[in-house]
């Protein structure tokens, strides 16, 4: 096992054994044997785009399918057409980030929306 050391600012730093052997007992109580937390997994990327399908069963799945689907039908003729025939769904298309705006939905929310989109 490695032995670590908490600085003053809180920094944690492995030493040599070596070297806490040859600290005075008042100093060798500022150590303690730690074993760092295994670092966060890093997230699936966000997906540059999903099918039509696939968005649809992740609002589905989300809840959120009605509410899109509402707004999309309030939207100028131009949306609907790009939300009706699209070949894919783009994350980074001006739509979505519209789209996601209206719905306040932060951006965060959106790529686990797409993250999740691209599973199904």
């Amino acid at each position: 096992m490695s032995l670590y050391r908490r600085t003053d600012t809180g920094e944690i730093r492995e030493i040599e054994p070596d070297y806490l052997a040859a600290l005075p007992e008042a100093k060798r109580a500022l150590w303690e044997a730690y074993t760092p937390p295994a670092p966060e997994p890093e997230p699936d990327p966000v997906p540059e785009a999903v099918t039509p399908r696939q968005i649809r069963k992740a609002l589905n799945a989300s809840g959120l399918r009605a509410t899109v689907e509402a707004a999309v039908a309030a939207a100028p003729q131009d949306v609907r057409d790009e939300w009706e025939y699209a070949l894919e769904i783009r994350r980074d298309y001006p739509l979505m980030t519209a789209m996601a705006a209206q719905l306040g939905m932060t951006d965060a929310q959106i790529d686990d929306l797409f993250r999740a989109a691209a599973q199904l």
